[in-house]
C-alpha cells in the first residue's frame, strides 16, 4: 500500500464522481423545498414554530455531512481502491466517518421531530396526534441519543475506529448499521401512520381524503430509501473502505434530502396559490369569506375549507388556526404556539 498522501483527488473516477454529484443535486433540491417553507411563513405573515427551526437544524446538519462527503472524495480518496490511495488519506476517510455518522443521527432526529411538531400545528386538538405524537418524539430523541452513544462505544479505544494499527477492537459495525437503520425505518413508518386516522375523520369526500392521505404518506419513500441505505452500508468492506464506501455515503445523504423534500411538500400548494392567484381565484374567494367569518366569531373556530390548505387564519403569536377541514361537529383544527 502507498504510504504517502496523494491528495487532492479529482473526480475522474466514476465511483467517486457520480454518487457525490447525485447527493449534491438532491441537497440543492432539498434546500429549495425548505426555503419554500419559510417563504410560505413570510407570505402568510405567520410566526415561525419549532417545526421550522427543527427543519433548519436538519438542513444544516445535512450540509455538514455533504461537506464531509466531498472531503472524503477529494482528500480521502473515497471512490478509489485502497491500493491506489495513500495510507494517511485512508485514515482521514475513517476519521471523517465519525462526525458524518454523528451528523446523520442529529439530522434525522431533528427532521423526525420537526415533522411531528408540524402535525401538532395542524392537528393540535386531536387526541391521537397529541398522545402518540409525544410518544414518537420521545422515542426519536432517545433513539438518536442512543445511536450517538453507540458510535463512541463501538470501538475501544475510540481512536481504534480509524487507526487499527494500535491495540484495540471494534464491535460488529454491520450490526450497528442494521439496528440503526431498522430503528429509523420503524420511526418513519410510525410518523407516516400518525396523521392518517385524523385525516380520515375530516368532513370531506372520500376522494379528497385519499388525496390528503397520499400527500402525508409520501414518507414511505423515505422508509424505502432507508432499506436501500442499510443494504449499501452492509456492502462496505473495511479492507477496501475507500472503494466500497460511496454507496453508503450517497444513500445516507439521499435519505436526508428526500426526507426534507417530503416534509416540505405540503407548502408547495400554498406557494403556487399566491404565485398564480387567478388559477385559484374561486378557492381564494371562498377562503377569504371563511376568514372574514372566522374573525367575527368570538371562539375563532374554523369554517369549512374543503380544499385543505395550510394557511394561517389567526396570525397572532399566541395561537395558530390552520385552514384545514373540520373533522367533526363542533371541532376545529387548532394548536397553541410554543406547546406540543
Amino acid at each position: 500500500m502507498i504510504l504517502t498522501s496523494l491528495r487532492p483527488y479529482d473526480l475522474s473516477v466514476a465511483n467517486a464522481r457520480q454518487p457525490v454529484v447525485a447527493s449534491t443535486v438532491l441537497a440543492v433540491l432539498a434546500t429549495l423545498m425548505t426555503l419554500l417553507r419559510y417563504v410560505n411563513r413570510l407570505v402568510q405573515k405567520a410566526p415561525f414554530g419549532w417545526d421550522d427551526f427543527l427543519m433548519l437544524g436538519a438542513l444544516l446538519s445535512s450540509y455538514a455531512e455533504l461537506i464531509l462527503y466531498w472531503c472524503c472524495v477529494t482528500l480521502g480518496g473515497t471512490g478509489r481502491h485502497a491500493a491506489d490511495v495513500g495510507y494517511p488519506d485512508i485514515l482521514l476517510t475513517l476519521k471523517l466517518l465519525v462526525p458524518f455518522e454523528l451528523l446523520y443521527n442529529l439530522s434525522m432526529t431533528c427532521l423526525k421531530c420537526g415533522i411531528i411538531a408540524f402535525y401538532f400545528r395542524l392537528f393540535g386538538r386531536d387526541e391521537i396526534v397529541k398522545r402518540y405524537g409525544k410518544v414518537i418524539i420521545w422515542a426519536t430523541v432517545i433513539w438518536g441519543v442512543a445511536s450517538i452513544i453507540v458510535i463512541f462505544l463501538i470501538c475501544r479505544p475510540f481512536s481504534y475506529s480509524w487507526d487499527t494499527s494500535q491495540p484495540g477492537s471494534c464491535g460488529n459495525r454491520n450490526d450497528m448499521y442494521i439496528i440503526n437503520g431498522i430503528g429509523n425505518m420503524l420511526l418513519d413508518i410510525a410518523i407516516l401512520v400518525l396523521p392518517l386516522p385524523t385525516i380520515w375523520k375530516l368532513k370531506l369526500p372520500t376522494a379528497q381524503k385519499i388525496g390528503l392521505a397520499l400527500i402525508f404518506s409520501l414518507g414511505i419513500f423515505v422508509a424505502i430509501i432507508s432499506i436501500i441505505r442499510i443494504k449499501e452500508l452492509l456492502a462496505v468492506d473495511f479492507e477496501d473502505i475507500t472503494w466500497s464506501l460511496p454507496g453508503g455515503l450517497e444513500w445516507t445523504c439521499l435519505e436526508e434530502s428526500i426526507a426534507l423534500i417530503n416534509a416540505n411538500l405540503p407548502f408547495l400548494r400554498s406557494i403556487f396559490k399566491h404565485m398564480t392567484p387567478k388559477a385559484f381565484s374561486a378557492q381564494w374567494a371562498s377562503n377569504q369569506q371563511s376568514r372574514r367569518t372566522n374573525t367575527r366569531k368570538t371562539d375563532k373556530s374554523i369554517g369549512d375549507d374543503t380544499e385543505g390548505t395550510f394557511s394561517l387564519v389567526d396570525k397572532s403569536v399566541s395561537s395558530q388556526y390552520m385552514e384545514l377541514p373540520d373533522y367533526g361537529t363542533g371541532h376545529s383544527v387548532h394548536s397553541q404556539s410554543g406547546h406540543s
